[in-house]
């Protein structure tokens, strides 16, 4: 366990986090999947997924009952009255007539401003890591990747 935190075996054990976080996301994926149906396969096969619950994240909303996700516009029956262009969260329903039911609607007032702020945020520890990381190590390509300074 020592050496999965030394100096030696860093980029080994970088290596090894991203799998590991890669393999998460892939299992969390393949459950939403198996729980909730895409609107793309909903809307191209309308009997298969009849009934089946759908989850339409971060939806902008057009109006009259109608809204966007993917590029794909569908009719959400129950939506709540909302001024178009906002963006809202639907669990719901698919239909056999193409539409989805809302079970539950969650409007997100500001969700582009929100978006914008995280995605800054995470610009920033990102840049701030690579600083680190750059402080931390000498790179050097001739004597191999990079060192740890301080070591001899």
């Amino acid at each position: 366990m020592k050496a999965i935190f030394s100096d030696r075996w860093a980029a080994g054990a970088l290596l090894l986090s991203l799998a590991l976080f890669a393999a998460l996301e892939m299992a969390a994926t393949d459950a939403q999947d198996e729980e909730w149906a895409r609107l793309s396969d909903c809307l191209s096969e309308p009997d298969r997924f009849a009934g089946r619950a759908v989850l339409l994240p971060s939806v902008r909303i057009l109006g009259e009952g109608w809204v966007e996700s993917d590029r794909l516009r569908v009719r959400v029956v129950g939506l709540p009255a909302s001024r178009p262009g906002e963006y809202a969260h639907v669990l719901g329903r698919f239909e056999k007539e193409g539409h989805v039911t809302a079970r539950r609607v969650d409007v997100v007032p500001g969700l582009r401003t929100l978006r914008l702020l995280m995605y800054g945020i995470s610009a920033a520890v990102v840049l701030v890591l690579a600083f680190l990381a750059l402080r931390r190590f000498r790179w050097s390509l001739h004597e191999g990747l990079f060192e740890a300074r301080g070591r001899g």
